[in-house]
């Protein structure tokens, strides 16, 4: 089950960021950025 939630947090994480990104339409160095922290 600690695979199967790694995955599912690592996707939501993903999804999550990919959703901010859309939403504040901001340049991939500051996606990049985001994403790191």
């Amino acid at each position: 089950w600690a695979r199967k939630l790694f995955g599912f947090s690592i996707i939501a994480i993903t999804a999550l960021s990919v959703m901010m990104s859309v939403d504040f339409m901001v340049p991939d160095s500051h996606t990049l950025l985001a994403a790191v922290w």
